[in-house]
């Protein structure tokens, strides 16, 4: 842990033109004992501190400088040190601590009628809430800060807010809801001529598509964003748009595009030192290593990026870390080893009070358990999890668990148990317009039937999923559903067609370097056929 003497030397040597003022401020102030001078040099240092990305450093400067405020009663310094303690804790991902700090700062805007740093406090406590999970405690403060901003008639305010609440939304599941304020939030911002903001939001409604399953459309915001920021010269915005554009090609199945982008992204994010965005994009490229089936890279990349976030003490991170490794074991058929990761990144997230993240780590405790077949310790767990999405109102996860369990009851040899939840998960994926989740549901449904022996209706199925796999350009799930209906003709005698669709799937399943490349090879074996 580095003292204050050391901060300061590493900020003379990394910053001099910036910080060597300062620093001499602070000197100053305290041989002549000017308290006030003291702290605003502590406020100064920190503020350096922050464009260097680093938050520790940032957040003890801001600590000593908040101390002295608080007792010298500088009501005006103590809200700028009690902001940027604020934000530096959201970056590192500890949002319950930057909830203690802008509650404080909250009371103090109040107290002095500043309407404006009012409503920016009630923001910044509605994106820490989201940040938690708790999206519906975010939107109750976002909707606070939008009555203000409208009443003061701060524009920029009022489309940063409805863009804020697009977040909120997309977390809850309600993705038209959040692209409907996306879109009210960019027509404020074209409106005033924000550029920045503009690029901003276009980047998260493009994530509201990708989440849709729609990410051809989800490509196009990204793309739009993407002129922005060089347009304005935002790097650090366009290095985390090249990145989510990385994700959509992944999601498409051109991994070779994926990993294009995202090697770009972090580019641009090693330029400017910004280590979380570095952890992030390289458990991004664990992931897309893990679907290559490349496990040994996929794992590597994980543990470049865990190494990251224990160095910045990025609780968060480090958990997802965890969680992605389990993950990566789970592919490889190690459920075990899956589930060794999984409770080591457990107690973490509970610790930071990320309700999102402790759900879905409990939701992959009860597939790895399912894996192993140990079918009711894997229902226990989905059921958890079930618990904590209805109570955040996450309907996008509330159907995927659902499907989940369906997929659970249908190992265990209960097929109209797995049909009921796989009904019920479809119906809520219609509900909320998840293009992709219905896929999946339908693909299950398909499969289910089959197993029942009930061809025809597994058939029609299977049909329906891939017009929305091809809708949405999953070629991975094109894939599936292209097996399963050739399973199913094959079965019902039509072995010609059977065979030639099963090949279609095999194709595609070698394009993107699909796991399920081994079932169609071994498919088209049992039946005699050449590949």
């Amino acid at each position: 842990m580095a003292n204050e003497e050391q901060r300061i030397e590493h900020l003379h040597k990394l910053a001099p033109n910036d910080a060597d003022r300062v620093i001499k401020a602070l000197e100053i102030a305290r041989k002549k004992g000017d308290r006030r001078y003291e702290s605003a040099a502590l406020l100064g240092l920190g503020s350096i501190s922050a464009k260097l990305n680093d938050h520790f450093g940032a957040i003890a400067f801001y600590e000593k400088g908040l101390i002295i405020a608080q007792e010298i009663g500088d009501r005006e310094i103590e809200v700028l040190h009690l902001g940027g303690l604020g934000e530096h804790y959201l970056q590192l991902g500890i949002a319950s601590k930057t909830i203690v700090y802008f509650e404080k700062k909250l009371v103090i805007s109040r107290d002095i009628g500043d309407r404006s740093c009012e409503s920016s406090d009630l923001g910044n406590l509605g994106t820490a809430y989201n940040v938690l999970g708790e999206s519906h405690k975010a939107i109750e403060y976002l909707e606070k800060a939008l009555i203000i901003d409208r009443e003061i008639g701060d524009r920029r305010g009022e489309g940063i807010d409805l863009g804020n609440l697009g977040k909120a939304h997309t977390n809850l599941g309600e993705l038209h809801k959040s692209i409907e304020f996306y879109e009210r939030a960019l027509a404020i911002l074209r409106d005033i001529g924000d550029r920045d903001q503009e690029g901003e939001f276009l980047n998260h409604l493009g994530n509201a598509y990708a989440n849709l399953g729609d990410t051809c459309k989800a490509i196009e915001e990204y793309e739009m964003a993407l002129v922005i920021d060089r347009e304005i010269g935002e790097r650090q915005g366009e290095g985390e748009v090249i990145g989510n554009l990385g994700d959509a090609y992944a999601d498409l199945g051109e991994t070779n595009k994926a990993i294009e982008f995202i090697e770009q992204a972090l580019i641009i994010s090693r330029e400017f030192g910004d280590q979380r965005g570095e952890a992030r994009l390289l458990g991004n490229l664990g992931s897309i290593y893990a679907d290559l089936g490349e496990t040994n890279k996929a794992i590597d990349f994980n543990e470049q990026s865990m190494i990251i976030a224990q160095e910045m003490g990025d609780r968060l991170s480090e958990g997802a870390d965890l969680n992605n490794i389990g993950a990566i074991y789970r592919k490889l058929g190690d459920a075990r080893k899956a589930i060794e990761f999984y409770e080591k990144a457990l107690p973490i997230i509970q610790e930071i009070g990320n309700k999102r993240l402790e759900g879905t780590i409990l939701g992959n405790l009860g597939m790895a358990y399912a894996d192993l077949g140990e079918d009711r310790k894997a229902i226990e767990f989905s059921e958890k999890y079930l618990v904590f999405v209805r109570d955040i109102g996450d309907r996008q996860s509330e159907g995927m668990i659902i499907n989940n369990l369906g997929f659970v009851y249908n190992h265990l040899g209960e097929i109209r148990k797995a049909i009921e939840f796989y009904e019920k998960s479809l119906m809520i994926v219609r509900e909320i317009g998840d293009r992709r989740g219905e896929g999946a549901a339908l693909g299950n449904l398909g499969i289910a039937f089959a197993t029942q022996g009930e061809t025809r209706k597994a058939i029609e199925f299977s049909e329906k999923q891939l017009v929305i796999m091809r809708e949405i350009g999953d070629q991975g799930g094109e894939g599936q559903a292209l097996g399963n209906l050739g399973n199913c003709l094959y079965k019902l005698g039509q072995k010609e067609k059977g065979i030639e669709l099963v090949k279609h799937a095999l194709a595609i399943f070698q394009v993107i370097e699909s796991p399920s490349t081994k079932w169609a090879q071994n498919k088209l074996e049992e039946w005699g056929a050449k590949d």
